[in-house]
């Protein structure tokens, strides 16, 4: 008898999981789609900020300050700079691109179900 309430109880906790699961499906999906807007509004902010970097960079390039002694010093730190924000942006092209992918082929699949049938 104490075997059967064990293996019930475990089977009232899973069903009770399982639905709490299926309830919170949807919530899951609208948290998906809102991270996807996240990381594009994010990518949209970098890309700004790396040109106004870039213009600074080469304004102080084109003219450069007679007080400035610690130039070698920030040249190296903004080129680590730019190294590091080349890197994210590379890895976030690769994350949108193969979003795209991801919806380009379900859409695809999709089609070719519904000529098949």
């Amino acid at each position: 008898m104490h075997a059967f309430l064990i293996g019930l109880i475990f089977l009232i906790a899973v069903c009770f999981l399982s639905i709490i699961g299926f309830l919170l499906f949807p919530l899951i999906i609208i948290s998906g789609f809102f991270l996807t807007i996240i990381a594009y509004l994010a990518f949209v902010i970098l890309c700004i900020w790396l040109l106004g970097k870039f213009i600074i960079f080469a304004w102080e390039k084109i003219f450069p300050k007679k007080t400035d002694l610690n130039l070698p010093n920030k040249e190296a730190k903004m080129k680590i700079a730019l190294l590091i924000l080349i890197g994210i942006l590379i890895f976030l092209l690769g994350v949108v691109t193969s979003r795209i992918w991801i919806i380009n082929h379900s859409l695809y699949s999709q089609q070719n179900f519904l000529m098949d049938n």
